[in-house]
């Protein structure tokens, strides 16, 4: 579980990311990512408030999930504007 979990986010936000920058929708890539962060963040900060294990539990969550969806939106969304760029250019050769 501890491995599965980060590797589906992971592949959950490069989907994500590959599929919204392919349709050109940056602005949808962009509030995905200001809303994970924002999620993240208050993980982390709800966490620190919590006594004993109750924090590790959102601290976990925020390393676990919203970081590799993070990061997978990041590289997802690189990888698909590259490929909308690159089929752009092959289109007009």
């Amino acid at each position: 579980m501890t491995y599965i979990l980060p590797i589906l986010a992971l592949a959950l936000g490069l989907t994500g990311g590959a599929l919204v920058a392919r349709r050109r929708a940056l602005v949808v890539l962009g509030a995905a990512l200001v809303v994970d962060l924002l999620v993240f963040v208050a993980a982390l900060w709800w966490g620190s408030l919590q006594p004993g294990w109750d924090g590790m539990g959102l601290a976990g969550f925020a390393w676990m999930i919203c970081l590799p969806v993070f990061f997978g939106l990041i590289v997802g969304g690189a990888l698909g504007w590259r490929r909308r760029r690159r089929a752009e250019r092959m289109r007009f050769r």
